[in-house]
């Protein structure tokens, strides 16, 4: 919360359907296999119910918005801010760059700008 301090415009961004869009290693595929009438499955991507899903994913945002100022990510809600017009547009600018270089999509219909 201490990034957003001195914040004076806001924009909250929110990734649609968060955890799918993080891939699973194939070491750790194994671990989510359901069986169902057809076989057994195995997940290529984080699913929601997964006791340490909300951790995982919290734990990677934090690696991927590491070091950029003005940015506070709880789960899948991202709260981008700065002190002027410029520096909020530049820090929301920086976020959406890192967001497209690791894959992920925000949910456009559900993001604010204030």
């Amino acid at each position: 919360m201490a990034s957003l301090d001195q914040g004076k415009k806001f924009s909250k961004i929110d990734l649609r359907q968060a955890y799918f869009q993080l891939p699973l290693t194939d070491k750790s595929k194994h671990l989510t296999t359901i069986n169902t009438s057809k076989g057994l499955y195995v997940f290529n991507r984080l699913v929601f119910g997964i006791t340490s899903a909300p951790a995982i994913w919290q734990k990677t945002m934090d690696k991927i918005l590491q070091g950029l100022p003005g940015v506070l990510c709880n789960q899948d809600d991202m709260i981008i801010s700065g002190k002027t017009d410029q520096e909020h547009h530049d820090n929301l600018y920086r976020v959406l760059q890192r967001l497209e270089e690791h894959g992920l999509r925000a949910y456009y219909e559900k993001c604010s700008f204030y």
